[in-house]
Parts: C-alpha cells; sequence; structure tokens
C-alpha cells in the first residue's frame, strides 16, 4: 500500500504540474485542489467515495437557467437571494 500511496503522490502533483503549464485558472478549481488531499485521504479513510462532484456539477443547471432567462446587468445578488437560498 505505500508504494501505491507514494506513486499516486508523484503521479497526481506531475498531473498538477501539466495542469499549470495548460491552464494557471483551472486550479482555482474545487476539484483540483481535492487532488492534493487525495493520497492523505486514501492512507486514513482508504478509498474516497465522497470525491465525486457531480452533485455540485448538477447546480449550474440551475444557475445556467437563471442567467439566461434575466436581463438585468447584475445578476449576482439577485441570484444569491433568489435561487440559491433555496437550492442551499
Amino acid at each position: 500500500m505505500d508504494k501505491f500511496l507514494i506513486e499516486l503522490k508523484i503521479a497526481v502533483n506531475n498531473f498538477l504540474v501539466c495542469l499549470i503549464h495548460l491552464n494557471v485558472h483551472w486550479t482555482n478549481k474545487p476539484k483540483f485542489h481535492m487532488l492534493i488531499h487525495l493520497v492523505k485521504s486514501i492512507a486514513t479513510f482508504a478509498p474516497t467515495p465522497l470525491f465525486a462532484t457531480e452533485l455540485f456539477e448538477s447546480y449550474n443547471t440551475v444557475l445556467h437557467e437563471f442567467s439566461i432567462h434575466s436581463n438585468q446587468q447584475v445578476q449576482e445578488n439577485k441570484l444569491m437571494r433568489e435561487k440559491l437560498f433555496y437550492v442551499v
């Protein structure tokens, strides 16, 4: 198991380095940030089913639909008050 975790850490670090070379802005995404903690999480808790982000990605539909059907210039405050309050 230790050899696997060492190889996984090297693979994750190599992936993140390649990612930074492609687009630095992608590193701000929570999914990529969680990769940093993946090795420690596997060592502590075994395989990690909670790293799936499909639930959070489903909120993109709500945000997208609201922003398309709005004619306001500043939508963030209205969006937070009207839509996200009920989603969360």
